[in-house]
């Protein structure tokens, strides 16, 4: 056996400290959403389409039915079905603390399989965050805390649907893949990435940003380098459709952008406040509530625009910021851009589930942390989480209202106090938009990593 130098438990003791740190609160929060906070909706689904998959195949069920998620989902819900197939008999009573417990032991033993497989994803990237923020800060084990502790915290404010919703896997695909990217492995981190689109599209807007962050570790000029890269990201990004029409349903294997474009202005998103202050109400359609009146559908159009807007200038300035990065801070500024992104897609999207924070949730952990004010941005996030956990599902009844009489599925709308969280949830997250793109647009290529913020550390690592 070979004596331990003297430097060698302090090393092993500073690499485990952060995990240690925030591990007590992480498995007490853990604990508490699996055994009794979650909220259980969409989970009935994933139980119905896994099902389904399993009897016949992905194609099969694409081809009989309208369904809204895509192809991978589906395979992810039939792989959780074999997990719920595993556990032992009674296994379904440990959720029985639950608010939604269902009645159907299938769907109830589903639910335990299925918080069961995103609780091992949510352990995977706390250690793969942990593993990030030594890279980022080797001797800064205090801001390796502060990084995890966001993670933690960030999701812990969306408790009740962290074990619920595949989007802690769609916010996974985008840190592996931005890991891959640092590692010097854009096709994999294409792939990843790629593979993220085959549970919801949203990733798909992340794909010009990697490319733009392979081309700048390129040697040479940046623009034959970009115009590369955009060649091999277009060439493994195909594989999704080629993929999908050929085992996922053939000419219906895109069937959920037709029920995504057809629904109506949601009632969690930021459009629906001010239109619930017009003539309309608020009803149930494509498995949610939605905004109901004469102008709603001409907003759901606009709101499209919007989102196209919105997006493209968030990519250019993330773009922007990348190129003039330093190489020890691409990968922060990587995930700053990403952050951003979807954070104009939500802010902007006709429907606004509180969910879509999730995707967020496992980059903002990598966003710098050298200044108050960047970590007042950080925990602004998880006051955003918060806010959307009590407009869903804690405070629910007072943003849809009271029913109206003598019309089924239809309620009058938001209380004052339903009115409050709407406004209030929505302007962090504008505020949270607008402050993330103002770093961006003054981030330049001096050793200050965005305005206001400290100087580079000696010790900052280069990933």
């Amino acid at each position: 056996m070979t004596a331990r130098g003297p430097g060698a438990e302090g090393t092993t003791v500073g690499r485990w400290h952060a995990i240690a740190a925030v591990a007590p609160v992480f498995v007490l929060t853990r604990v508490a959403i699996f055994f009794a906070a979650t909220s259980a909706t969409d989970s009935q689904v994933y139980y119905q389409y896994g099902v389904a998959a399993r009897v016949s195949s992905v194609g099969t069920l694409f081809r009989e039915y309208d369904a809204e998620y895509p192809q991978l989902a589906v395979l992810f819900a039939a792989g959780v079905g074999f997990v719920a197939d595993a556990l032992p008999p009674g296994a379904e009573r440990v959720i029985a603390a639950r608010p939604s417990f269902p009645s159907d032991v299938g769907t109830a033993r589903f639910q335990v399989a299925l918080g069961l497989v995103l609780g091992a994803v949510d352990i995977g990237l706390l250690i793969l965050i942990a593993r990030l923020g030594r890279e980022l800060q080797p001797n800064d084990p205090r801001t390796q805390t502060w990084r995890l502790g966001l993670y933690v915290a960030g999701t812990a404010a969306l408790g009740p649907i962290l074990y619920d919703r595949l989007d802690l896997v769609v916010g996974a695909s985008a840190l592996i893949a931005i890991v891959a990217l640092a590692s010097r492995r854009p096709i994999v981190a294409y792939t990843i990435l790629t593979a993220g689109v085959g549970f919801k599209l949203v990733p798909a807007v992340l794909l010009p940003l990697l490319v733009v962050a392979a081309a700048v570790r390129r040697e040479g000029r940046f623009w034959p380098a970009f115009a590369r890269e955009i060649v091999i990201a277009l060439v493994v990004f195909a594989l999704w459709p080629v993929l999908s029409v050929l085992f996922g349903g053939g000419d219906r294997a895109f069937v959920y952008m037709r029920y995504h474009a057809e629904r109506g202005v949601e009632l969690g998103s930021v459009y629906a406040a001010p239109l619930l202050a017009q003539d309309t109400s608020v009803g149930y359609a494509f498995g949610g509530y939605v905004v109901q009146g004469p102008i709603t559908d001409g907003v759901a159009k606009a709101a499209q625009i919007l989102t196209i807007a919105g997006v493209g200038l968030a990519l250019l300035l993330a773009a922007r910021a990348i190129r003039r990065s330093d190489p020890a801070d691409r990968i922060s500024v990587l995930a700053t851009g990403c952050v951003l992104v979807w954070l104009a897609f939500i802010l902007t999207s006709k429907v606004g589930s509180p969910q879509y924070l999730l995707w967020v949730a496992p980059l903002v952990p990598l966003l710098p942390l050298r200044t108050s004010a960047e970590r007042v941005w950080a925990v602004g996030f998880v006051g955003a989480g918060l806010l959307a956990t009590l407009t869903y599902p804690y405070l629910w009844p007072a943003v849809h209202g009271a029913p109206v009489p003598n019309q089924s599925d239809t309620w009058t709308g938001p209380t004052p106090l339903g009115f409050a969280l709407l406004f209030a949830r929505w302007g962090m997250v504008a505020v949270l938009t607008g402050w993330l793109a103002l770093r961006l647009w003054h981030f330049d290529r001096t050793p200050v990593v965005f305005a206001g913020s400290a100087p580079r550390s000696a010790s900052g690592g280069n990933p």
